[in-house]
């Protein structure tokens, strides 16, 4: 679904490029004192034998690991200090990190039995549970290893990762090599790239491998929370000594002269919670192209499967939240899954439907549960074929809220002219263009509401703006309804602020009439037929409910046969549920003013409406 081959390569450069962009978060340069900062570094002491069958004693020594000349040294010897014929150091950045580039520059020790290695560890091991092959967290909660060495085979650079269906105990562990002459007479700088979807690993810029997320779970890829840097050199073991160890080269060190953490630059930001984020403002991404959006700005488009990106949140409290996803697809195949932790956790799917073409939009939505704090969440397409603008979320509160307002009632006008309705009362009439009317409101939420209007029209010239403040804030054409006085319901969505404040209707272009208006808090994203923001699920055509608002009797007509009809409220309870047959009249008069969910189900389909009850 791609544009074409040449856009696809201008695009992976692009996206080299774009993570080729890195800011420095935590580094160590060795270049003061005499041994490392207790602030950046923590050492692990311990017996010969701990891990891997290896020989040395790691200690906290000064001889084991210390700076000379803006380098740390972290040295092996055959000491035989405390009894242990080899000691040697290991270090552990005392902060870790998720996703970034990680580097060092070292020179290698060589010599026949070292095992040097710079690689990553969980900062909390225990984070996918105990491993009963092992006997241990290990491998459940993964290794990253960015360089290791063996001194039998000097010049073989090896790059590994480990999770709980491929480590080496198996056989089956991912890794790659490279040849680099010179590693134990010169610096080289090793580094590995990680993102959400694979990790690079590279010597001295040069990338040599990659793995990648198959998207299947932790125990395949659990690279998704903190890991903290180690350092160390390791005498003999399963692999370092597997061709014995020669007793007559000691000391040997290994040299580094500094280490670097970056993460990757970027002009996503923080997105706080409520509140919408445009799609294109991802933080990382993969296959995903933008274009000129119908609606203003831009919208991500030509979604194939498997293309994904990530964004920043701060959600304030943990909950309910709903959240809308603004998308155009001329397919009803689509299906986004949102999740956290670079899809270990997923938070909720979406089928994305036909909405009659790639810039033709609309809203649909689902109810999520999310934790508090600052963290990424992604959109993943398990099928593609479609667009997306933004994404909105919203705390899904159990209040509704719902005002309507008698056009008529305004607080100040121009040009404003009144009449009777043949709905009752009156209807503001003959409105020609730059005619408003203004009126006071009190919202009791910040996020997006539904707004209605009550309109007639002969014509299909009329255009109407909600205003606030003398700035638009939407804008809607006003169709023809096939007279002065044959009315229809329209609706839009639009972000308001609470509190008390005064709303315009303004006429860009007149030629309609207007009976009321309404502001409902709390939708769940369907709606009546003629909303073009949302879209009715399997919409039946000889099924309707009306009046819509109602007050105390709704009537439901299934055609012939017979229908299953149920009313619930905004958090998904039912509290009405019948059979209906032909044309029935249904008491509502036990429910609350406010806003409901109103479903009928026969053999031809669903139909779904939202219930204004008055």
């Amino acid at each position: 679904m791609k544009r074409n081959l040449l856009l696809i390569v201008a695009l992976s450069l692009w996206t080299l490029t774009m993570n080729a962009q890195w800011e420095l978060v935590w580094s160590d340069e060795f270049n003061s004192g005499t041994t490392p900062s207790t602030s950046k570094w923590r050492y692990d002491i311990w017996a010969p034998g701990n891990v891997n069958n290896e020989k040395q004693a790691y200690t906290n020594r000064w001889e084991n690991c210390r700076i000379e000349n803006g380098v740390l040294k972290i040295e092996a010897r055959r000491d035989w200090h405390n009894g242990y014929e080899y000691t040697s150091a290991r270090l552990n950045s005392t902060i870790g990190w998720t996703y970034g580039r990680f580097e060092a520059r070292m020179k290698l020790p060589g010599g026949w039995g070292t095992w040097p290695a710079f690689w990553l560890y969980p900062d909390n091991e225990s984070i996918y549970g105990w491993n009963s092959e092992t006997n241990y967290w290990w491998p459940n909660c993964g290794e990253i290893d960015i360089m290791e060495e063996v001194g039998y085979d000097e010049s073989q650079i090896h790059a590994s990762v480990h999770s709980n269906l491929y480590y080496f105990k198996k056989g089956n562990q991912r890794t790659g090599s490279t040849w680099i002459n010179g590693v134990s007479t010169g610096f080289h700088v090793y580094a590995c790239e990680w993102y959400a979807d694979r990790i690079d690993f590279f010597v001295d810029g040069v990338k040599f491998w990659s793995v990648y997320n198959d998207w299947t779970g932790w125990q395949a890829w659990p690279f998704n929370h903190n890991f903290h840097i180690i350092l160390n050199l390791a005498v003999g073991g399963d692999w370092g000594g597997a061709q014995g160890i020669d007793p007559n080269i000691w000391p040997r060190s290994l040299d580094i002269d500094y280490v670097r953490v970056y993460k990757a630059a970027s002009n996503c930001g923080n997105n706080a919670v409520p509140g919408k984020i445009e799609t294109e403002k991802y933080c990382q991404m993969s296959g995903i192209q933008v274009e000129t959006c119908s609606e203003g700005t831009q919208n991500v488009g030509w979604i194939d499967n498997g293309d994904w990106m990530n964004y920043n949140i701060s959600v304030p409290s943990a909950g309910s939240y709903r959240v809308s996803y603004r998308v155009a697809s001329p397919n009803s195949t689509g299906s986004l899954r949102l999740d956290k932790d670079a899809g270990a956790t997923t938070l909720g799917t979406m089928a994305i439907p036909n909405t009659g073409g790639w810039q033709s939009w609309a809203t649909v939505s689902n109810v999520v549960n999310l934790p508090a704090g600052t963290y990424s969440i992604g959109l993943n397409a398990l099928t593609g074929g479609f667009n997306i603008n933004w994404i909105d979320i919203q705390p899904n509160n159990t209040q509704s809220f719902y005002q309507k307002i008698e056009a008529e009632n305004y607080t100040s006008m121009s040009g404003i002219q009144t009449e009777n309705c043949s709905e009752g009362t009156l209807n503001v009439g003959w409105i020609d263009a730059n005619d408003w009317m203004s009126y006071n409101v009190n919202l009791p939420y910040t996020g997006t509401y539904t707004v209605k209007y009550r309109v007639a029209s002969p014509n299909t010239t009329g255009t109407m703006v909600l205003s606030k403040n003398g700035s638009d804030i939407h804008s809607r054409t006003v169709p023809s309804t096939g007279g002065w006085q044959n009315w229809t319901t329209l609706s839009q969505n639009v972000n308001l602020t609470s509190g008390q404040q005064s709303l315009a209707l303004f006429a860009r272009t007149g030629g309609y009439n207007i009976n009321w208006w309404s502001i409902e808090w709390g939708a769940n994203g369907t709606k009546a037929a003629n909303d073009d923001d949302f879209i009715i699920e399997q919409n039946v055509n000889n099924i309707s409910f009306y009046p819509n608002p109602a007050t105390d009797v709704l009537n439901v007509s299934v055609g012939e046969g017979q229908a299953n009809f149920q009313i619930y409220d905004l958090n998904g309870k039912l509290l009405l549920g019948q059979d209906v047959e032909g044309n029935e009249t249904i008491d509502i008069s036990s429910l609350k003013q406010g806003v409901y969910i109103i479903k009928a189900t026969n053999s031809n389909g669903q139909k779904v409406e939202r219930l204004i009850k008055e």
